[in-house]
Parts: structure tokens; C-alpha cells; sequence
């Protein structure tokens, strides 16, 4: 087990004192479990108020997940459904216009598709037949929650849980958190907090 080493940063005039807990480990869903411990833990040292890790979660993603089986019946590949998927994102070139002497990329994009499922799997992919398949036929079409913001710090994710210290010293509340935490938090192999 690694020492736990918290981080201070102090104004002199004593109006405020900020006690940061970096979280490190390799998957987002546990880091934040683990955070969320980590605040919970640390709210019950005395002196430490307003607690507050970062949240890890709270953007809904839409995910299209291809089914192989289902595409080679149509004689798709997944390259069409990434393809479906970067126009829908971001849009997809398609051509280029030329006027006179300059060229632009002709780019197709489908908008009015935003939060409407329904709407994205209704969207066409052209089989080798000729036969039109909608994405819904071919890929499973969800909304999931995911991470609003993945940290980074020396190549591994990262997360936060941050503190003020109130009625107490600094060092006092610096040394009743590292032991709370070696105490309470059990982290497996990957995971370490500083």
C-alpha cells in the first residue's frame, strides 16, 4: 500500500484552503465509485466541509451498435454503418463543387435526428442489392449515460474529490483525511490516490 499524498493549496490570509484527493485508475465507471466513496469518507472528517468530487457522469451518448449477422444477410458491412454514423456525428464528404478557379467539399449531414431514436433507425442504408435496410434492422440504436469529462493526468484517468477546511488546521485535517481513507477505501491493483 502506497502512502496517500494530498495536495494544498492555501491563501495566505487564511480565508481558504483547498485539499484536493486525486483518484487514479484505468475504468471510468469504478473511478467514479471510487470517488464517490472517497468524498463520503471525507466528509466525515472534522474540519472538512463543502466535499465535492467530480462527476464523471452526465451526457447522454447515442450508441449504434452493428449487428454482424444481420448485416452480411443485406451484404453490409460495418464500414457502412460508420459511414451512416460520421454523417449523422459530423457529416460525411460526398464530392467536391468546383467555381472557377476555387473547390469545396460537398458535405452531406443529417440533422433533426437528435434525441429521436425512432428517427435514427429509421435512416437508410443501401444493401449491394439495391434493397434500402434501415439502421434499426441492422444495429442496436440506444442513448446511454456517459462521462461528461475524462481527466487525464501522466497517462492515466483521473478524478477529483476536493475540500475546504474550516475550525480546524490545515495539517490536522490533511492527516485525519489520509488516514480516513487508508482506512475506509479499499482500492484494487491500478487504482492509487495522491
Amino acid at each position: 500500500s502506497q502512502p496517500i499524498q494530498m495536495r494544498t493549496n492555501e491563501l495566505i490570509a487564511g480565508v481558504r484552503s483547498d485539499i484536493a484527493a486525486q483518484l487514479y485508475g484505468p475504468d471510468l465507471a469504478e473511478l467514479q465509485q471510487f470517488t464517490d466513496q472517497i468524498a463520503r469518507v471525507l466528509s466525515k472528517v472534522p474540519g472538512a466541509v463543502d466535499v465535492r468530487g467530480t462527476q464523471g457522469t452526465g451526457l447522454s451518448y447515442l450508441r449504434i451498435k452493428p449487428d454482424r449477422a444481420r448485416l452480411a444477410r443485406y451484404g453490409l458491412t460495418v464500414e457502412d454503418v460508420n459511414v451512416l454514423t460520421e454523417t449523422i456525428a459530423v457529416g460525411h464528404q460526398s464530392g467536391i463543387v468546383f467555381e472557377h478557379d476555387r473547390r469545396f467539399d460537398l458535405v452531406v449531414k443529417v440533422s433533426g435526428v437528435s434525441g429521436n431514436l425512432d428517427s435514427v433507425r429509421a435512416l437508410p442504408l443501401k444493401a449491394s442489392t439495391g434493397q434500402v435496410v434501415p439502421l434499426g434492422d441492422v444495429a442496436e440504436v440506444k442513448l446511454e449515460k456517459g462521462p461528461a469529462l475524462v481527466n487525464r493526468d501522466r497517462q492515466s484517468r483521473r478524478s477529483t474529490v476536493e475540500l475546504n477546511v474550516r475550525d480546524r488546521d490545515l495539517v490536522s485535517v490533511v492527516n485525519d483525511a489520509k488516514a480516513a481513507v487508508e482506512r475506509e477505501v479499499q482500492l484494487p491493483v491500478g487504482y492509487h490516490v495522491e
